[in-house]
C-alpha cells in the first residue's frame, strides 16, 4: 500500500483521524454530543469522529504537533477575548501560520479519505502542491490556499455537516465542520473578499477567528433536509444526554 503523504510503499497504513479525535469528540465527557449530518441526509450521534487508513505510521506521527496545537486553540475559544463588537475572537498566544498549517493538514487528510463526510473534497491539481508543503515543512504555501476559522457559539454549532465546497467571499472554499468550529479553506487563485480575508490565519498577530451565533441560512437548510424525517428520534436522544 502506498502512503498518501510520502508516497512510499508500506506493508500497512495506520488508521488516521481526519479531524483530531479530541476535537471530534468534544463534549462527550460532560454528557453532551455532536450531531453528525452526512451527505446521505441521515443524522446520527458523533462517537469517535472520522478516520481512514491513508498514511504510514511515520507520516501520521508528523501530524501530531500541529494537531496538538489546533486542539489547544479549539479549547481556548470559549475563554478567548472578543473584539470588533463581538464579531471576532482573539486567539492570543497562538501562531497563525502554525494554525494554518494544522488546518491544511486536516484538509489534505480529508482529500485522501474515503469517509462519507469528505466525499466532496478533491484537491485535483493542487494536491501535489499541498503534499510538498506538508512534507518539506519549510516556507509558506501558495496563495491558492488561505485559511480562516469560524467560531459558532450557538446550539446549532454542535451539528457537524459533511465538508462542503462552495463560493464564499468570492473564491472556492471548503468548509470543514467541527463542534462549534468551522475551518474555512480557500483553494482558489482568486483572493477572498475583505470580509473574510482580514481573518485569514497568518495575516494578523495574534490570529483571530470569526465569531457567529449560528450557522448560515444555507447550512441550516441542509440541516433541515437531513433532520426533519428523524425529528422524534433526535429529540429523544437529546433528552437522554441533557
Amino acid at each position: 500500500m502506498r502512503c498518501g503523504l510520502c508516497l512510499a510503499e508500506e506493508p500497512n497504513l495506520v488508521n488516521s483521524h481526519i479531524v483530531p479525535e479530541a476535537i471530534a469528540t468534544a463534549g462527550l465527557l460532560n454528557g453532551q454530543f455532536s450531531l453528525l449530518v452526512g451527505p446521505k441526509n441521515y443524522p446520527k450521534r458523533m462517537q469517535i469522529g472520522a478516520y481512514s487508513r491513508i498514511v504510514c505510521e511515520k507520516c501520521e506521527a508528523s501530524f501530531h504537533a500541529e494537531d496538538e496545537l489546533f486542539i489547544a486553540a479549539f479549547r481556548f475559544l470559549n475563554q478567548a477575548p472578543v473584539f470588533d463588537e463581538g464579531v471576532a475572537t482573539i486567539l492570543d498566544g497562538f501562531d497563525g501560520s502554525q494554525l494554518k498549517r494544522a488546518v491544511l493538514s486536516i484538509l489534505f487528510r480529508a482529500n485522501l479519505s474515503d469517509h462519507e463526510l469528505f466525499r466532496d473534497v478533491n484537491l485535483g491539481p493542487y494536491e501535489d502542491e499541498l503534499r510538498r508543503y506538508l512534507v518539506e515543512r519549510s516556507g509558506d504555501v501558495s496563495s491558492v490556499f488561505s485559511v480562516a476559522l469560524r467560531h459558532v457559539t450557538g446550539k446549532d454549532g454542535r451539528i457537524v455537516l459533511n465538508c462542503m465546497r462552495a463560493m464564499l467571499g468570492g473564491a472556492h472554499t471548503y468548509r470543514i465542520y467541527m463542534p462549534h468550529l468551522t475551518a474555512l479553506v480557500k483553494v482558489d487563485k482568486r483572493p477572498w473578499e475583505k470580509s473574510i480575508a482580514y481573518a485569514s490565519l497568518g495575516s494578523t498577530n495574534p490570529p483571530v477567528a470569526l465569531r457567529v451565533d449560528s450557522l448560515a441560512p444555507s447550512e441550516r437548510r441542509a440541516i433541515s433536509l437531513a433532520v426533519e424525517p428523524h425529528v422524534s428520534r433526535i429529540e429523544k436522544a437529546f433528552r437522554r444526554f441533557r
